[in-house]
């Protein structure tokens, strides 16, 4: 029985977060033995700005080893770099012609960014689903694990795929989104708000390289409110629903267990277990964490052995694009 192509993909943009950890990582430590899980390491999406040619490198390093030390098994799931496949850029130019400026300007992603930027937005940001369409598309996915603030740019492949399928046949195929409310984390000042890497406020997140104290003292701050009873419930108590779905998520126990053990107890009772468990978890990952970074020739034959592996998907799939829209070579 052939094997379900799974991708998720990740920008090397800063130290990953318990967010990515519960989101992405976790998930694919539950599924990769049953599946073929493509890793996107997403460098050319970190290009919409000026960013430290240095510190390109050193992220990437730095992304890796956090997924090896997370679990996931480099040997049996294929990692790879976005920028060393470059089909995935002729990919992209392709499908442009599938999709109207304007579609790309509503999006809620892009006018976020105008009201921050002002005049200094540069093409990438707008054009940056269409990249993200091509990631996809380029290696047949029959599945994608990604965040519901991705979920308008998912619209917008799905819609350039059943445009390009309707000149051409069916040839691309509309992969199936896995989006987890549950394992949505926020930002600990802020629940309203995504838990993200690139945050101004380091307070907002716990990173996994973050050291016992750092962690501690991020969950005691982390917002509550004024009612000192631990319920789950999204619209009126943000701050504790969101903790207890970072604790679930962590300890593998459930909502209604947490309710039951929590009964009686306090906002600070909560935040004690929380930190707990989180610095236990990511004690496992730090530890391996060390040994992994510290051996780059293992890094790099990672990035070597699925740049090979995603090649060979990917120079079958821009084959059968060109032959199917002209552009293959005249024998």
């Amino acid at each position: 029985m052939n094997k379900i192509k799974i991708f998720s993909g990740i920008q090397p943009s800063g130290n990953l977060t318990i967010g990515n950890y519960i989101s992405i990582l976790k998930q694919i430590n539950k599924i990769q033995y049953d599946n073929i899980c493509m890793l996107c390491i997403a460098d050319l999406h970190i290009m919409n700005k000026y960013i430290n040619p240095i510190s390109v490198r050193k992220n990437i390093l730095d992304l890796i080893s956090i997924l090896i030390s997370s679990g996931i098994e480099y040997k049996n799931n294929i990692i790879f770099l976005q920028s060393d496949i470059l089909e995935n850029t002729q990919l992209y130019w392709i499908l442009s012609n599938f999709i109207r400026f304007n579609e790309l300007k509503r999006l809620n992603q892009f006018k976020e960014k105008i009201n921050i930027l002002n005049n200094s937005i540069n093409l990438n940001l707008l054009n940056y689903p269409i990249l993200m369409a091509s990631d996809i598309l380029l290696y047949r996915i029959d599945n994608i694990i990604v965040g519901k603030d991705q979920k308008q740019h998912i619209e917008i492949m799905n819609l350039i795929a059943k445009r390009f399928n309707s000149f051409y046949g069916y040839y691309f195929k509309i992969p199936n989104i896995i989006i987890n409310e549950n394992h949505y984390i926020m930002s600990l000042s802020n629940p309203n708000k995504k838990m993200s890497k690139s945050d101004n406020n380091d307070n907002n997140s716990i990173k996994i390289l973050d050291d016992e104290y750092t962690i501690r003292k991020k969950i005691k701050k982390a917002v509550t409110d004024s009612n000192n009873s631990i319920n789950y419930n999204k619209i009126n108590q943000p701050g504790v629903y969101n903790l207890l779905n970072i604790l679930s998520s962590i300890s593998n126990v459930s909502i209604n267990d947490l309710l039951i053990y929590f009964k009686n107890k306090s906002y600070n009772d909560l935040k004690n277990k929380l930190s707990d468990e989180i610095v236990n978890e990511l004690k496992k990952i730090k530890d391996k964490y060390i040994y992994i970074r510290s051996n780059e020739y293992l890094l790099n034959k990672i990035i070597e052995n699925g740049f090979n592996k995603a090649k060979k998907i990917a120079k079958n799939t821009l084959f059968d694009i060109k032959k199917l829209i002209g552009l293959n070579k005249l024998n």
